[in-house]
């Protein structure tokens, strides 16, 4: 019989490939197919028959890399066989745990996984920053460091193996707001006074600024010098 053509592989597989292929001209009776690791022995791959001209393969192993033949058979003749290499990507990251965080850095973890890749590597993005991290494989904890207060960071991990990932899991983090700093008093008289502080250096959505007794009216002062000056009057 004539050997089958054009063998295909869904993309992207990770625990299983489905394979199609064209039929030689000619009859056929049924297809031998053989797959298995390229890392171990042809004797040991899988053999199947199959009537149709496509299969789907499970329980791969992430991160791998297969081979598979197939043969056109006629009763007890064989044709040559069509070969086709195909890899897993590694497997997909299922969820990110948030350890620690603080003004200026956070941890994250997440469990391990079967299968082959080289590296873990965590994305740490927003609006006006991006850095990547490269984890070894056999570390399972990612610290960031140097972030600013009060800022929030999406967060992405996933498994690398030579230039294809495995699908990535994602987290949004906010670091802590920083204690307010150079707190001073510029005025007092009997019923007024002002306060200024240093501008934060992250991101802040607003200052709360509390007295007790409750009573006055508070003005904020736009300045220019990285300060914030507060007005508080009516006391």
């Amino acid at each position: 019989p004539g050997m089958p053509s054009q063998v295909v592989t869904s993309e992207q597989p990770v625990t299983s490939v489905f394979l199609t292929w064209r039929p030689p001209a000619g009859q056929v009776d049924k297809y031998k197919l053989g797959f298995g690791l390229l890392s171990v022995a042809r004797k040991s791959w899988t053999e199947v028959f199959v009537k149709s001209t496509s299969y789907e393969i499970g329980e791969l192993i992430p991160g791998s890399d297969y081979a598979v033949s197939i043969q056109s058979m006629l009763g007890s003749d064989c044709s040559h066989a069509a070969n086709r290499e195909f890899s897993t990507l590694p497997a997909g990251l299922c969820s990110l745990r948030l350890d620690k965080v603080d003004s200026s850095s956070f941890s994250v973890s997440w469990n391990g996984a079967l299968g082959g890749y080289d590296f873990h590597r965590v994305t740490v993005a927003n609006t006006s920053v991006t850095k990547t991290l490269t984890i070894p494989k056999e570390e399972l904890v990612a610290v960031v460091t140097d972030l600013l207060d009060g800022c929030s960071y999406n967060v992405s991990v996933e498994r690398v193996r030579g230039v294809r990932a495995g699908s990535a899991s994602f987290l949004t983090i906010t670091t802590e707001p920083k204690h307010v700093r150079g707190v001073r008093l510029v005025f007092i008289s009997a019923r007024a006074f002002s306060l200024r502080w240093l501008q934060a250096e992250g991101c802040v959505d607003r200052y709360q600024v509390s007295l007790l007794p409750n009573q006055g009216t508070v003005t904020f002062h736009p300045v220019n010098d990285g300060y914030i000056q507060i007005y508080w009057g009516g006391l």
